[in-house]
């Protein structure tokens, strides 16, 4: 079975190549081409040799010459093969790259709750430079130097028969390594990608949440942390080079043992005049090249583990085996109206574990809603599932009366706009941010919607205006002024629904009042979503639905809640509580 998946791996490589065969072939001829070259030296030099013994040198200095010529040519074709040999590496590289980056974006959120971003980033950079690296130079040069060793026996077959049997009869003792040798590398190559993808992602997770880490003072925790993993890490690799030394150095016994033999045959041969001087010289020189050819090809057995290993990897994220594949329907919603509707929706992000129960709930396009609740009520699951990020187990949720599973992704992404409380922002400028929701967008409409955000008086002061970088995730912006821009962003994105995850509960009270101008500036056109903590930001709402449990128990205006509804009267005074302390303890 194992094998079987094996070979299925290294098949299913073959056939991706295809579309390289153009630059294969011109690879294989050039490294054939150098080959050749190098197997027609040794006739020379055998050649040389025997002109100089016998003082033959008007001959010696053409031949001198003919080989000087060789070795020049052969220098050009090792240039072009080398240049061949890199260009086919970032081909490969660039190809299986983009395949896993476009798999891995495209997975279901879920995957993301399972596995760390360390993990994919290793699939994505490690794996694939192990497999265009030894696709590009280790799997050519090895076809290269099984031509080698058929060509080499040819030669020393045409020098001596007797040589050439004691040759192919010593080979099959050099396959005793890859036999002796495959599993073990293996699996311990399996380890090593296993013990990388921690290795990874704690450098990845660290080096992304810098700020946090420092201000936690877990700096020397996370240090601790990586040095156990890199020791891991390191144990691995010691591991594998121990199995490789061993192989490797079973691999020269067994060479050398061959190249004795064949050298004392050869002596024999020499010492009953059934070799020339010129022969045994030749002969000298095949037998360098056959014992490396030899060696490396033994040595495969190393590099062919690896590929296996990495191939199964990559693989594994491009036919998405882990998880069902995200799915969208067909229908194009050309102009929404933002109406949104519930139907006993049920989900949860574990098995067992409903976050929301049986929910049913209208919310009417154009109009401000409010959603309310205690922390882990369903509030920011409710967004998830708009967003079509997680699908519900039971019931439906539609958009203008259409299911949103049977929305295409696009119309579904141009639909429906979120403010994440930490809007993703990209170490770019602010106009380059602009334009990643539309390219196409002129200096005036990017303008326009950053003054409906209220965030344009603050970026034209700025020295470099629009053109300012920001930094990564916007760490050279405050809270109030990302949201803003996270604002302007949804405003040119020209979506229907405009969903509000937490986004005023960390801000001050100057860039919370900011955020909710640029609300009540869209409010009428758009279909707006509010979640928020805070509910003194949100009592201006058309209408508030209180959550408990993942269900809806409740909705209204805020005074017909305050009076009727005792879970979002309770959540009104706590909040009217905990800012009579905080100004208590200010006094």
């Amino acid at each position: 079975m194992k094998n079987s998946k094996y070979y299925n791996v290294v098949s299913r490589m073959i056939c991706g190549l295809a579309k390289y065969k153009l630059l294969l072939s011109l690879l294989l001829t050039c490294s054939a081409v150098y080959a050749i070259l190098q197997l027609v030296q040794p006739i020379f030099v055998g050649r040389l040799t025997s002109l100089f013994i016998y003082r033959e040198f008007n001959i010696l200095v053409n031949v001198a010459i003919l080989l000087t010529i060789i070795k020049i040519v052969e220098i050009l074709i090792d240039s072009v093969r080398m240049y061949l040999t890199s260009y086919l590496t970032g081909s490969i590289k660039f190809e299986l790259s983009c395949q896993v980056f476009n798999k891995t974006v495209g997975l279901v959120t879920k995957a993301f709750d399972k596995n760390r971003t360390g993990d994919f980033l290793s699939r994505l950079t490690g794996d694939t430079e192990i497999v265009s690296n030894i696709i590009a130079n280790n799997l050519i040069a090895f076809l290269i130097d099984i031509l080698k060793l058929f060509v080499i026996t040819l030669i020393i077959f045409r020098i001596s028969p007797v040589l050439s049997l004691v040759a192919l009869a010593l080979m099959p003792f050099s396959l005793l390594v890859f036999l002796i040798f495959g599993k073990p590398l293996r699996i311990k190559n399996h380890e090593i990608r296993v013990s990388g993808d921690d290795y990874f992602s704690t450098i990845q997770q660290t080096l992304s949440a810098i700020r946090e880490v420092k201000s936690l003072g877990i700096a020397d925790k996370m240090q601790t942390v990586f040095r156990e993993q890199a020791a891991t890490f390191r144990r691995k690799l010691l591991e594998l080079n121990a199995i490789t030394t061993k192989s490797r150095a079973v691999n020269r016994l067994i060479n050398y043992l061959i190249t004795i033999i064949m050298l004392c045959t050869s002596g024999y041969l020499l010492h009953k005049e059934s070799l020339t001087i010129e022969a045994f010289v030749s002969f000298m020189a095949y037998s360098a090249q056959f014992t490396e050819a030899i060696k490396s090809v033994t040595e495969i057995n190393v590099t062919v583990q690896q590929l296996v290993i990495s191939l199964e990897r990559i693989y594994r994220i491009i036919d998405n085996l882990d998880y069902e594949n995200e799915t969208y329907g067909e229908i194009s919603l050309r102009e929404a109206k933002g109406d949104i509707k519930f139907s006993n929706v049920q989900f949860g992000y574990e098995v067992d574990s409903e976050v929301i129960r049986d929910l049913s709930m209208h919310i009417k396009s154009n109009k401000t809603v409010a959603i309310v609740g205690k922390s882990g009520a369903g509030k920011s699951t409710i967004f998830n599932l708009i967003l079509k990020l997680y699908n519900p187990e039971k019931g439906s949720i539609t958009i203008d009366d259409i299911d949103i599973q049977e929305l295409d992704e696009k119309s579904l992404k141009s639909v429906v706009s979120v403010v994440r409380q930490e809007p993703l922002l990209f170490n770019m400028s602010i106009k380059d941010n602009l334009l990643l929701v539309n390219k196409n967008l002129t200096d005036t409409m990017i303008e326009q919607a950053c003054k409906g955000a209220y965030i344009h008086d603050f970026i034209i002061s700025l020295p470099q205006q629009y053109n300012t970088l920001i930094g990564e995730r916007g760490v050279n912006l405050s809270g109030g002024q990302k949201q803003r821009l996270a604002i302007a962003r949804s405003i040119l994105s020209n979506a229907k629904i405009i969903l509000f995850d937490e986004a005023t509960s960390s801000l001050d009270n100057e860039s919370q009042l900011y955020i909710k101008k640029a609300i009540n500036s869209l409010s009428g056109n758009k279909t707006i979503i509010i979640v928020a903590h805070r509910l003194s930001t949100i009592i201006d709402a058309d209408e508030i639905l209180v959550i408990d449990e993942g269900r809806l128990v409740g909705r209204g205006t805020h005074s017909s809640l305050i009076s009727t509804n005792g879970l979002y009267k309770s959540l009104y005074k706590s909040e009217d509580m905990n800012k009579e302390e905080i100004e208590g303890r200010a006094g």
